[in-house]
């Protein structure tokens, strides 16, 4: 891979004759998600099989998906194709030349498992149930462990065999439970923006919901480049958490903005160059259509997020701070210059052939514009986005005459555990500094947004 992470190439090595060839070389004018070629737990996205064909994956068409080359790197076929996305491979039964793989075919928010011929014929779905699949294969293939669930449904798993058939129930969450605490349940909606754009979206609404009276909104996004907030899933967008809010009277509304995943390579590489302008063009038009819903407060508009999504918020409490009233921020990447190359050079390319991008992605550029009310947490000991970036923040906003509140946790690492995994306090520190964090939140949300003050 070069460093600018659009360029990568796969070698066969030879031994005995000490040299290499290369086979497959995957080209983009943006980037090349490279982790698609070795994959994660449970997946595999290139694999050599024992007649020397290679399996693997790749966005060339606009959409992420399977081919199939000779061992020379000759091509022989696109296994599948259209306009939706391949997840990753889950398992390959050469002998009868069927391959099994997670994808969106039917939906953009959902994910399912499918079996198809490596000839690209005899596409099957072999999940029906609504919402998020997950398998994991025997070394037959003949059965495999499907575990899903969705907004309404949590975690069921279930055995099934080579063919999708339903054929035990491992383990089923019942939802009486969390009924029992008068749960609500996001729903999905389209967001449209000024300029046509179709957003998913989600909306959890308050408890005892009315809809003649207004209530105030929590915006909770992360928004970067290839996620995915908006999923028919178990617990999608912090949904537990948020459970508290919404029993005090606050909506919670989530989606993903132009630049995000699941979508298709154009969609995606929108974040390219600067990650940071759709990402705010799209708050803006979520926050002016939630302020044209009856029941909402449009004067009382929140947003927060955690790494990513804090530089979302510190974005939207900047560039959109007409739009949204308060925020906190946790541990965010506020510029870009301040963070990992590999990351950061994957979307907005070299320093010095993008410097205009750089700056207009840096919330310290746009600190001048700041209004509202902001909270800034970091833990000290952040190995991955170093608090030295609330650092930088808070000496713009003290220069600028700005205004911010902030909250450091002494050796907390980017989930806010105490940093220090050979103590047996580690864990307990870790909740602790967790359940500060989310009361100080609530008491700025409730102090800023709420009526109940």
């Amino acid at each position: 891979m070069n460093r600018k992470q659009n360029d990568l190439k796969f070698f066969r090595y030879n031994l005995i004759e000490n040299e290499s060839t290369l086979v497959l070389n995957d080209k983009n004018e943006t980037w090349v998600d490279a982790y698609d070629f070795f994959g994660s737990p449970g997946l595999f996205n290139i694999d050599v099989l024992n007649s020397d064909e290679i399996i693997w994956i790749s966005e060339r068409d606009g959409f992420k998906h399977i081919y199939r080359s000779r061992p020379d790197g000759q091509f022989i076929n696109q296994i599948t194709r259209g306009k939706w996305e391949v997840n990753g491979i889950n398992a390959i039964d050469e002998e009868n030349q069927i391959i099994y793989f997670s994808g969106k075919k039917e939906s953009e928010i959902e994910n399912h498992i499918y079996s198809v011929r490596f000839n690209g014929s005899k596409l099957k779905r072999l999940t029906s149930e609504r919402g998020s699949h997950s398998a994991n294969f025997s070394p037959t293939n003949n059965f495999f462990i499907d575990s899903y669930s969705s907004f309404t449904i949590p975690y069921k798993t279930v055995l099934r065999n080579s063919n999708g058939n339903s054929k035990r129930m491992l383990a089923e969450t019942d939802r009486a439970q969390f009924d029992e605490y008068g749960f609500t349940y996001p729903r999905i909606i389209n967001l449209f923006t000024d300029d046509g754009a179709r957003l998913n979206a989600m909306i959890t609404l308050p408890h005892n919901f009315n809809s003649m009276e207004q209530y105030p909104v929590i915006l909770y996004n992360y928004g970067g480049p290839g996620s995915q907030m908006v999923s028919n899933r178990w617990g999608a967008g912090n949904h537990t958490l948020h459970q508290y809010f919404a029993q005090r009277g606050f909506i919670i509304f989530s989606f993903d903005n132009r630049g995000t995943g699941g979508r298709g390579k154009a969609f995606k590489d929108m974040a390219y160059g600067d990650y940071g302008k759709y990402m705010v063009k799209d708050h803006i038009d979520a926050a002016k259509y939630l302020q044209s819903l009856p029941y909402v407060d449009g004067d009382s508009i929140g947003v927060w997020g955690w790494s990513g999504g804090g530089y979302l918020t510190n974005m939207c409490m900047t560039l959109a701070s007409d739009y949204f009233k308060a925020g906190v921020s946790i541990a965010p990447n506020v510029d870009p210059l301040l963070y990992d190359t590999i990351w950061t050079e994957r979307y907005m390319g070299l320093v010095e052939e993008n410097p205009e991008g750089y700056k207009n992605a840096s919330v310290l550029t746009h600190v001048d514009k700041a209004q509202g009310y902001l909270l800034q947490i970091h833990g000290t000991a952040d190995d991955n986005v170093h608090h030295q970036h609330s650092i930088h923040l808070a000496k713009a906003y003290a220069e600028h005459g700005k205004e911010m509140e902030m909250f450091l946790y002494p050796n907390g690492d980017h989930g806010m555990s105490n940093n220090n995994f050979l103590t047996s306090e580690y864990k307990a520190d870790g909740w602790k500094n967790r359940k500060h964090l989310y009361q100080k939140m609530v008491s700025f949300f409730m102090e800023h947004l709420s009526n109940e003050k």
